[in-house]
């Protein structure tokens, strides 16, 4: 049997009254696509295993739908053996609801990015490569499974392993830059704390290519930098 306490009414709006008269509701509540997992993770428990939390939706007694973290805990008896557990229920749809937002937003934009005509990779905080999109591998013949993941970007434009542009920005190395595009490089007149530069690469193509290329630093909502892209 089930006992709902008055925390569980809190977060689902049915009383305990609604759960004793409808011994299903625990499980009818959960939104259909949700119930197998949240099954599977009341079955663990009973056979004693440790179960994470789980994320799911349910049907508020109101007729909305909300994301609960459902997270369970065992009773045992002075011998060890499982007598019970308790579901500890959390409503944590505020949260869900912007996760879901922003992975929309990811989704999107990384879509514009591989369709962009124009050639341009992302790397993260670490140097990894993140975005290599189609109009880059056409142009440079690397296909994106070859460097993503990887800090490899430098082998579509150099003979040895040298930080490309966006690398020198992200480490905020400015007074590399000098350096390594003497000549051929001028801060970028739009984008703030980009760069743009020409240079010929002998590597691209039969004969070389000339490029013109900028590079500037991607940053969270929080100004905190966490990438760049060239």
């Amino acid at each position: 049997g089930t006992v709902h306490g008055p925390g569980c009414e809190a977060v689902t709006g049915y009383t305990s009254g609604d759960f004793i008269r409808d011994p299903d509701l625990w499980i009818r509540m959960v939104v259909e696509d949700d119930r197998p997992a949240v099954i599977a993770q009341a079955e663990l428990m009973l056979k004693g295993e440790h179960v994470r939390p789980l994320e799911h939706r349910i049907l508020h007694k109101d007729g909305e739908v909300r994301w609960v973290m459902n997270t369970l805990v065992a009773r045992h008896d002075e011998k060890g053996a499982l007598t019970a557990y308790d579901g500890l229920v959390k409503d944590v749809t505020a949260r869900k609801v912007v996760e879901l937002a922003f992975a929309r937003s990811e989704a999107q934009l990384s879509a514009i990015l591989m369709a962009s005509p124009i050639p341009m990779f992302v790397i993260d905080s670490r140097h990894h490569v993140i975005s290599w999109n189609h109009a880059l591998e056409h142009s440079t013949g690397i296909p994106a499974r070859a460097v993503l993941g990887t800090r490899d970007h430098w082998k579509a434009f150099y003979d040895y392993a040298r930080p490309c542009l966006c690398d020198l920005i992200l480490d905020g190395a400015y007074l590399e830059i000098p350096e390594m595009y003497e000549g051929k490089f001028r801060p970028s007149e739009t984008v703030a704390g980009a760069y743009e530069a020409t240079d010929f690469f002998p590597r691209m193509g039969k004969a070389g290519r000339w490029l013109h290329f900028i590079a500037a630093p991607i940053v969270d909502s929080s100004g905190i930098l966490i990438g760049a892209v060239e």
